[in-house]
């Protein structure tokens, strides 16, 4: 009896060693686990933290991305979680070099990048370029560098890029030929350069691109007709180019556009008729230019047109009896003009206006409290139109 007493307590003395050494062994292996799973996260924000004092130091500034993603999981994080276990999704960088974009490591939600800007251009390379096939970019903004037209070339390669803007870049020879892998770009931006006739042929043959600015551009009128190869344009923007206004009539070959603006140019009424045949726009904007009461006759045949912006031109109170016939017009910017409260009936008299913005013009606000009886008024005088009824109202007591 005793011995199986004394067998029975060996046996459990022996148990309760093996449930503990169960126990240890599991909590080590959650450790473990534990460690392994938090190692990348953890590795992750250290070069982020590295990254970010990088930037910093060369003037650049940062975003992050919603999501934290690790292999194929993804998971929201909280805005104060971000910078401690997001990635980046936009970077500016100005004046930043090859082995700054280099140091940039692995950013798998970086769609939006900046390098360069007018005073602090950048000095990159082809190099700095290849480096850029490793990030998703959908938007690339380039200010300043040296490139070859295989640079160029490698920007192709990135499928997911959809925006381009090239400032202050040389573009001349066949360096643009480059620019021909762009497949899948559908906005380019080319701002302070000059184009030869044959890199406007190569931009012309773009087949995704929709949205062209041509923004301080130097070329030759021949090569600006090649626009009217673009058969799927549909927003085009020219701003304080040499292009003479005459040259205006290979716009009418853009079937498609719905966007044009026009900024700091030599147009006047005469030009405003090959404008008047696009029969598309939906958005038409003027900036700086000599158009007088009489263009907005051929405007008002715009069939299509619902936008229609004239800063600082030379329209008056009088021009707006021809807008009359715009069936479609809802939203009309006279900013900087000579409008007086002699427009308040002709501007009533368009039949889907809805959005008057008269900053810097002649109105009163008592001719403004009376059309916003029909219509909305955004800005008036340069400041909010609440704020410009209370201070006529105080002017009276």
């Amino acid at each position: 009896m005793l011995n199986q007493f004394s067998a029975v307590q060996h046996q459990n003395s022996d148990k309760i060693p093996r449930s503990e050494f169960s126990l240890r062994s599991l909590s080590i292996l959650l450790l473990m686990v534990t460690v392994f799973c938090s190692a990348p996260i953890i590795l992750q924000n250290l070069k982020t933290q590295s990254l970010q004092k990088t930037i910093h130091n060369n003037g650049g500034y940062f975003h992050f991305s919603n999501n934290l993603r690790i292999n194929n999981f993804s998971l929201t994080l909280p805005s104060q979680m971000r910078p401690l276990l997001g990635n980046m999704s936009y970077i500016s960088l100005p004046g930043t070099t090859d082995e700054i974009i280099k140091e940039l490591g692995n950013q798998p939600d970086l769609v939006n990048l900046s390098l360069g800007s007018p005073p602090y251009p950048a000095a990159l390379t082809d190099t700095g370029l290849t480096t850029l096939k490793m990030f998703p970019l959908k938007t690339l903004e380039l200010s300043g560098g040296t490139f070859t037209a295989s640079g160029f070339a490698e920007l192709g390669k990135i499928n997911t890029l959809r925006r381009l803007h090239l400032r202050n870049i040389n573009l001349s020879g066949e360096i643009l030929s480059g620019v021909a892998t762009l497949n899948n770009v559908e906005d380019l931006r080319l701002s302070n350069l000059e184009i030869t006739d044959s890199g406007m042929k190569i931009i012309s043959q773009l087949p995704s691109l929709k949205c062209l600015t041509l923004q301080k551009v130097i070329f030759e009128d021949s090569g600006f007709r090649q626009i009217a190869n673009l058969k799927y344009l549909q927003s085009l923007t020219i701003e304080s180019t040499n292009l003479d206004a005459d040259e205006f009539h290979s716009l009418v070959e853009l079937e498609p556009l719905i966007d044009l603006h026009l900024k700091n140019l030599t147009i006047n009424d005469e030009h405003l008729g090959h404008i008047a045949e696009l029969k598309s726009l939906k958005n038409l904007c003027f900036v700086n230019t000599q158009i007088s009461d009489h263009g907005l006759i051929q405007l008002s045949n715009l069939s299509n047109l619902e936008r229609l912006s004239l800063r600082n031109t030379g329209i008056s109170s009088f021009g707006f009896k021809h807008l009359g016939k715009a069936e479609s017009l809802s939203y009309l910017e006279v900013t900087g003009n000579q409008i007086t409260d002699l427009s308040e009936d002709s501007l009533l008299k368009i039949p889907q206006l809805k959005v008057f913005s008269a900053r810097y013009t002649k109105i009163t606000p008592a001719v403004v409290q009376s059309l916003r009886n029909h219509l909305i008024v955004d800005y008036y005088n340069g400041m909010n139109f609440e704020q410009a009824l209370l201070r006529c109202r105080a002017s009276h007591k």
